[in-house]
């Protein structure tokens, strides 16, 4: 794996940013999960660059075959060098600033999918703000979902001029309001997909499936409160 992320320039793309001597370690235990981490220097905490843990589960795309994917659970990627600003401050669950090369990474995860023959390749965002970045190459699985998602991109990015900063704090705050109800959302981990074999590929791209995207987007209206408790 050193010598892949070598080679693929992920090592030289970590140096641009001042880091090196790089550490890799796994965690095993489970024979279903497994935990890679990469540290710089160091093996503690504050040394920690990347920390994914992965497994392979079972899709069941209706009236299609059971499909394999690859499932990331769990997806650390951090600048332990570098300090929050105004200009960019913490999003939920960060303890450091990103770093900034998930474009890189992604693909190599979905290379490893290729190399163990999976379907696709699958997360499942724990904010909202993941689920938006994830969104530029992922999809999620069931359509109400990807409408969701692409409904409160619409109301709080487009619409309300929100930066995503300001928006998925909001989500995880309890002060975006759907409007058909008057309740609060709350985010919930749903799985994305990256589709990469024709086994896959065609759930996503059917009348069916963008059908139920559309709808989903058309009936869900939100609106931000400044304060979750003033919610009549």
């Amino acid at each position: 794996l050193a010598l892949a992320l070598e080679r693929y320039g992920f090592f030289d793309l970590l140096r641009e940013k001042g880091f090196d001597d790089f550490l890799i370690s796994f965690d095993t235990a489970s024979s279903t999960r497994h935990v890679f981490r990469l540290h710089s220097g160091e093996r503690r905490p504050e040394r920690l660059l990347i920390e994914v843990a992965a497994c392979i589960r079972p899709l069941y795309p209706p009236d299609g075959e059971e499909c394999r994917v690859l499932r990331v659970e769990w997806l650390l990627m951090q600048d332990p060098s570098s300090a929050f600003s105004l200009e960019q401050p913490p999003l939920p669950g960060q303890d450091y600033p990103g770093l900034g090369l998930f474009r890189w990474f992604g693909e190599l995860l979905r290379l490893v999918a290729m190399r163990l023959e999976c379907d696709g390749l699958s997360n499942q965002p724990q904010h909202y703000h993941n689920g938006h970045l994830y969104g530029k190459v992922m999809t999620f699985f069931h359509p109400e979902d990807e409408g969701l998602l692409r409904a409160l991109d619409r109301d709080l990015l487009t619409r309300d001029r929100l930066t995503l900063a300001e928006a998925t704090r909001a989500v995880d705050q309890g002060r975006v309001i759907d409007e058909a109800t008057g309740e609060p959302i709350r985010w919930e981990m749903r799985a994305q997909v990256l589709p990469i074999t024709l086994r896959l590929s065609p759930y996503f791209i059917a009348d069916s499936y963008r059908s139920q995207v559309i709808a989903a987007q058309e009936t869900r209206r939100f609106r931000v409160v400044d304060d979750p408790c003033s919610i009549a």
